[in-house]
């Protein structure tokens, strides 16, 4: 069906201009004076054909006014087929063009917001972390934070969107308890070196969060899914 749609206008732009030049042919073909000069009989009706010259000396009360039938034929084809041709070029005119929107007028926020980095536990969770980063060869800044609520338990994550820096992947998320931030894996403790790992952490309390303090594969399934 997309096919057929392509080829209308095409063959609407290549028909229009032939059935156009031919509809002129027609028009000037049956203007143009003939090599003979045809006549009706007033009499019996019947056509006759002469050579124009010399001319045959006819008696002008012996014509009948009128166009002969091979002429009505080709003005009535030419009036068709110029017809089509307006009708075609008609149908093929460009649509009128919507301006796109001034790419000025669009406000696209620095941070995009996610789950959880409405609130003020996500806002609060983000700043715990972003106050922690250091100079990294990842380029990661506070601007890269997003949040997101821990559905095992209590605490917020903190993580960077972007998996993958100079060809490797890095997977940076951090939890944060009661408004002290963890480093979940190495990669993001290389961010942030002065973060405690969640082993460090009290047992009672980070056992709230219902995750392991020893394995970051759940908290890394939770926020980046897999």
């Amino acid at each position: 069906m997309g096919s057929c749609l392509l080829w209308i206008p095409v063959v609407g732009w290549f028909l229009a201009p032939i059935f156009f030049l031919i509809a002129v042919v027609l028009w000037l073909s049956a203007l143009a004076p003939s090599g003979d000069i045809s006549f009706q009989c007033k009499d019996c009706k019947e056509w006759f054909k002469v050579p124009k010259s010399p001319p045959p000396a006819i008696d002008s009360s012996a014509m009948h006014g009128g166009l002969p039938e091979s002429l009505k034929g080709k003005y009535l084809l030419a009036a068709f087929l110029l017809g089509a041709a307006v009708f075609i070029a008609y149908q093929m005119r460009p649509a009128a063009s919507i301006p796109a929107p001034s790419q000025t007028a669009r406000i696209v926020p620095t941070i995009a917001p996610q789950s959880g980095t409405g609130t003020t536990a996500g806002g609060s969770a983000v700043q715990s972390v972003a106050s922690a980063l250091a100079n990294n060869k990842l380029g990661v800044a506070a601007s890269d934070l997003r949040a997101k609520p821990n559905p095992k338990g209590k605490g917020t994550f903190v993580y960077v969107q972007q998996t993958w820096f100079f060809g490797v992947e890095r997977k940076l998320v951090w939890l944060v308890l009661d408004g002290k931030a963890f480093a979940i894996n190495g990669a993001s403790k290389g961010v942030t070196p002065s973060l405690p790992f969640p082993r460090e952490a009290p047992t009672a309390k980070w056992k709230e969060t219902g995750l392991d303090p020893l394995a970051a594969t759940e908290a890394l399934r939770i926020v980046f899914g897999g």
